[in-house]
């Protein structure tokens, strides 16, 4: 049985090994929504009818090799095609097929039935990113329980504290717990509330988006002369929060057409213009998520990246770390997160922080950084440079912030607040270079 990621390979080689493998100037493959494929070879001028003869040998062949993989059509990509009507409106979304170096002159249109904002090369944040625009920061993880939640909280107590007023969406649907953190009333609606009654209304929806949110004013976590985090929670978990999930198409979330409806990016625009953020945080789900892809890949600005010293955190993470970098014309930043570290200096530690930086350097060289434009190892501030955050068993457990709030001063998040200000200065620099 073939399976998925061999199909191209195999699709391939029986045109490799065919007597018109050098009649075809360009492959244009188009996979549908169950990975099924069907190709359109481009010939050269003068053996276009020499390339019509081979059509049902390699038909056939091609049949056989890729079985259920096979879509079943072979055609020429010619202007007079069958087919001409149906690939032109969609050709521009074509991208080469890597490595390259094995597919020279091969492209492909991908269809996806879901994750298409992990997959899609599309990057609309709601607004530019400029000196009088807020920022709008992903906070992500592959896998939970890895400090990521507790980060952003120390990030934003730190910036609100030097009156920076800050907003904190929690994206994380699922596993709904930043609000409880950050709120400070009892939570009636958030976020969960607002996409649904969005898709249902469509663009006559006009809320009050204070009606989604909450502030959290408390001097112990925001200083004497702080200014309040507002934060829109995921919503109240009470008997009707599964009801409200269960009607979230998040695929209808990203939806590619410029002029059509998209939620999140609507209250988004909305907190910018009713509140004037300085800086926006979004908490992502962990996984490989709809609303995780869309705040990552397509709504942020700059992201930061939590993982661990273990090879499944880092399988995710490189998937992550590819999706960004195909992002055009430049990829968003990102700051790695080496989270829970040995808190203990000495070797132990030594060893894992080299490892986890040889790591990082290997799968940002691998899948993000472009050829010919690769610093050294050992530069601080790139894209590869992870941020140790070591493990702090006295924030185990902990029920409020208050209780950890001077923790959360300490010296590893005064560091990640440092370097948060850091990737957002990289943000705006690759907005301008565009």
């Amino acid at each position: 049985m073939i399976h998925f990621e061999q199909t191209l390979s195999t699709a391939r080689q029986v045109l490799k090994d065919s007597h018109i493998c050098d009649a075809i100037v360009s492959v244009l493959v188009l996979r549908d929504l169950r990975g099924r494929i069907r190709l359109f070879l481009k010939p050269a001028d003068d053996r276009r009818n020499q390339v019509a003869a081979a059509l049902p040998d390699l038909t056939s062949e091609l049949r056989q090799k890729l079985a259920p993989f096979w879509g079943g059509v072979l055609d020429l990509d010619v202007a007079n095609s069958e087919f001409a009507s149906i690939l032109t409106p969609v050709r521009a979304e074509a991208v080469p097929i890597e490595p390259i170096v094995d597919y020279p002159g091969w492209s492909i249109i991908e269809r996806h039935v879901a994750k298409s904002s992990w997959t899609t090369r599309i990057h609309r944040p709601p607004w530019p990113l400029n000196a009088h625009t807020p920022p709008i920061v992903a906070w992500y993880s592959h896998k939970g329980g890895v400090g990521r939640s507790t980060g952003l909280c120390a990030t934003a107590m730190c910036l609100a504290k030097a009156g920076k007023r800050i907003v904190v969406v929690d994206l994380d649907l699922e596993s709904p717990g930043l609000g409880t953190l950050l709120s400070g009333a009892p939570i009636e609606h958030g976020i969960i509330d607002y996409l649904l009654e969005r898709l249902v209304a469509g663009t006559s929806f006009a809320p009050n988006v204070n009606d989604y949110l909450t502030r959290q004013n408390d001097p112990q976590l925001i200083g004497d002369g702080g200014e309040p985090i507002v934060c829109i929670p995921a919503g109240s978990v009470s008997r009707w929060y599964l009801e409200k999930l269960a009607r979230l198409d998040y695929e209808l979330l990203t939806i590619h057409d410029p002029t059509a409806p998209n939620p999140l990016a609507d209250i988004l625009q909305q907190v910018k213009r009713e509140i004037s953020p300085d800086f926006v945080f979004i908490d992502c789900r962990a996984g490989l998520h709809d609303l995780g892809g869309l705040a990552v890949h397509q709504l942020s600005h700059a992201s930061i990246l939590f993982g661990l010293d273990s090879q499944q955190s880092w399988d995710g993470l490189r998937c992550i770390i590819r999706a960004l970098a195909q992002v055009t014309p430049n990829s968003p930043p990102c700051l790695l997160i080496h989270a829970m570290e040995e808190a203990t200096p000495g070797p132990r530690q030594r060893e894992a922080r080299e490892r986890f930086l040889q790591k990082s350097y290997d799968v940002f060289c691998e899948e993000f950084y472009e050829e010919g434009d690769v610093p050294d190892i050992g530069e601080v501030g790139e894209a590869h440079s992870p941020l140790p955050l070591p493990y702090d068993s006295r924030l185990a457990g902990y029920q409020t912030l208050g209780q950890v709030a001077e923790l959360l001063q300490d010296r590893p998040y005064q560091e990640l607040l440092e370097r948060t200000r850091h990737l957002i200065a990289r943000a705006m620099n690759n907005v301008t270079a565009e």
